[in-house]
């Protein structure tokens, strides 16, 4: 079962925004490109193919920053300018230097794909060139310059691919490896609710709801209004630079599309040479700052959210490295810098990979925690309960992803003390709606805790803090914000029900889930509708297990109607938060219970027992990879094939044959 959702306080920049998974197959190959790249090899050639440039910067960049790969390989990337030197010229300056390299060098080359949009000549000589670098290679690695060679890794679109095998045969021959990866939909980086798949019970049906999506919202940065140094530098020279650190400096190159505008590597040109210079050292932290502003910015936009956010992150932490030697003679801009980093930390944690998600959030809580610290040279008491409330929203994602009471304690900490710093604030415009998101989140954070220790308690306050939000959050003023409190507060009853086998807690939470539904309609938000008819479904069939038997028949039958509504509202949906096949396995547990209810019409039983096989099968066939989920479902089969054959004898369970998928007959017939 999924944790309630929270309310994302308002800001500037998108909230919870989600982006597809990689898919398994290019999840494979980036792990075999990887293992490729960590073995060390010298003079290896692999071709790494995919058709969308974006997507494959990002995979260049989690190569980059793959901190696995870091500890046994020297990596770095560039970007290919066939147009202004030789390929081969290029590779030997794009060598990172080493004095004491304790792997192998590896060289990621970007900028292929473009050389489509350029001149037939060009695209020969490059061509030309790509023939004689297998026998240069030898050169490179005899070049006392490097450290040697390892690998080169090629990132082409398939286009250039087929090129390559007819018109440069003897490069082709001398690749170790084609690594092709599946072109994906770009990120969606509009706001929407992040939501995750529930973990309902195999015996008995449980209500599911989305979990928080809870935004940090940033404080707003200082600027500067120094006088900017302009130098104009060839994009050729960027090889040469001494003082700029290397990441930065291709990170930028990589993203220097996503701000045509505001020209990045331009700026990164000035910074390189106010090092040069010896310039001012808190002006050269500013200028840091100024361009992960640059890329903070850019997030409220339509962009490449995850090449953005790592840009910003190294701009930010550059300044931060400065300052640690030289503060600022302006301390908001420690503030500033440490809680746009934590934010940026807290964005890409939400689009990492999910071996990387946790390392992402750590590193905003550690950004949180020094904006806080830093608020003792700053006064601006309105900041602290925002800065607490952006770490208490950050521990509360580390508990969703290692699932440990003590992460939900600290977010529980986090909260409460936002909300004693915000009482200092009682006066302010945003006070009520800053308090109310507060113990919105407040009450999450206890039905999480709830679910590892003292559930009692932890449930009683999270019932506290989701009426405290409702103080605020009314029908009249938010309609919408007040729906999602009341079905947050109608979980919280049912979970408090289900630990006390309490019919009164039960029917708290079905007035609540129906309070929610007036607001929550197929048309205005189908995807909250579906959730919560499915979990007022669950909460009646609890109830109708709890009444007494006249009751129980009209209680299960308002389940089967909730039941079906939430299915007929999902078909159309996707990223629900619920397991629509954990549905469909809960409306037929309903349909068993109702026919074999011995208060049921008897003309009517077969049919409910029919129409509990058809739930049941439709469960079986959308659990395949799921083997855990599928055995319940086809436990249910056989329970509901029996009750066909005590019901109807040998006509109807041939009857109900005909539902069962063939593939599942010879496990089933011993059964029966």
């Amino acid at each position: 079962m999924s944790v309630p959702l929270a309310l994302s306080p308002s800001s500037s920049m998108a909230s919870g925004v989600t982006s597809p998974e990689p898919s398994s197959w290019n999840q494979q190959v980036y792990q075999r490109l990887k293992m490729a790249i960590a073995l060390g090899l010298r003079r290896q050639i692999f071709l790494a193919v995919c058709d969308d440039k974006t997507h494959a910067s990002e995979l260049a960049i989690a190569l980059q920053t793959d901190r696995d790969l870091n500890q046994s390989t020297c990596l770095a990337s560039i970007q290919l300018l066939p147009a202004q030197r030789p390929v081969l010229e290029q590779i030997r300056q794009g060598l990172p230097q080493r004095r004491a390299a304790t792997g192998a060098i590896c060289l990621q080359l970007l900028g292929i794909a473009e050389l489509t949009r350029k001149s037939a000549n060009l695209q020969w000589s490059f061509l030309r060139q790509l023939r004689a670098i297998p026998r240069q290679l030898l050169h490179l690695e005899a070049d006392a310059t490097s450290e040697g060679v390892g690998s080169l890794v090629f990132w082409i679109s398939r286009p250039w691919l087929h090129q390559i095998q007819q018109s440069a045969p003897e490069f082709w021959r001398s690749c170790t490896g084609v690594f092709e990866f599946c072109s994906e939909p770009l990120p969606s980086h509009q706001p929407t609710r992040r939501s995750l798949t529930p973990t309902p019970t195999t015996a008995q049906p449980r209500p599911t709801a989305k979990p928080p999506s809870i935004k940090p919202p940033a404080v707003p940065p200082t600027s500067s209004n120094s006088p900017q140094d302009t130098v104009t530098i060839s994009p050729s020279s960027i090889l040469d630079w001494q003082f700029v650190p290397k990441p930065l400096l291709q990170l930028v190159t990589i993203t220097q599309d996503e701000l045509a505008g505001s020209q990045p590597l331009e700026r990164l040109q000035q910074i390189e040479q106010w090092h040069r210079r010896g310039g001012n050292r808190d002006r050269l932290g500013v200028q840091y700052q100024e361009l992960g502003n640059l890329y903070r910015d850019r997030l409220q936009q339509d962009c490449d959210l995850i090449k953005c956010a790592r840009t910003g992150i190294a701009a930010y932490s550059q300044a931060l490295q400065i300052w640690q030697t030289a503060p600022p003679n302006e301390p908001g801009r420690l503030l500033a810098t440490f809680n746009d980093l934590g934010t940026l930390h807290w964005l890409l944690a939400r689009h990492e990979h999910p071996d990387r998600r946790l390392r992402a959030l750590q590193a905003s809580v550690k950004a949180y925690q020094e904006a806080i610290a830093s608020l003792k040279s700053v006064n601006k008491p309105d900041v602290e309960a925002t800065l607490y409330h952006n770490l208490g929203s950050v521990w509360a994602d580390i508990g969703r992803t290692r699932h440990q009471a003590d992460d939900w304690q600290q977010a529980i900490a986090a909260f409460e003390a936002a909300l004693t710093h915000a009482q200092t604030q009682i006066n302010h415009p945003s006070y009520r709606a800053q308090t109310a998101s507060i113990q919105n989140n407040l009450g999450t954070a206890y039905w999480s805790l709830a679910q590892f220790r003292d559930p009692n308690l932890c449930l009683q306050r999270a019932i506290r803090a989701y009426e405290a939000a409702l103080t605020y959050y009314t029908r009249d003023r938010d309609d919408m914000t007040y729906a999602m409190l009341q079905s947050n507060l109608g979980t919280a009853y049912w979970t408090l029900s289900d630990s006390g086998k309490s019919p009164t807690m039960l029917q708290r939470a079905i007035v609540a889930y129906q309070e929610a539904l007036i607001y929550r309609t197929p048309e205005r938000f189908p995807a909250g509708c579906a959730a919560t008819q499915n979990n007022l479904g669950t909460a009646y069939w609890h109830l109708a297990q709890q009444s007494p038997a006249e009751q129980a028949l009209e209680t299960l039958q308002q389940a089967i109607t909730s039941y079906r509504t939430a299915i007929e509202v999902a078909q159309s949906q996707t990223g629900l938060s619920f397991d629509l096949y954990a549905t469909h396995n809960n409306l037929g547990l309903t349909y068993y219970y109702l026919g074999m209810h011995p208060h049921c019409d008897p003309q009517q039983r077969l049919k409910h027992i029919e129409a509990a096989l058809e739930e049941h099968v439709v469960a079986f066939n959308g659990w395949r990879s799921q083997p855990q989920r599928q055995n319940a479902a086809q436990d249910a089969i056989v329970r509901t094939l029996r009750a066909c054959y005590d019901l109807g004898g040998m006509t109807a369970q041939s009857k109900a044959f005909n539902q069962v998928p063939a593939t599942l007959l010879p496990n089933i017939m011993g059964r029966l």
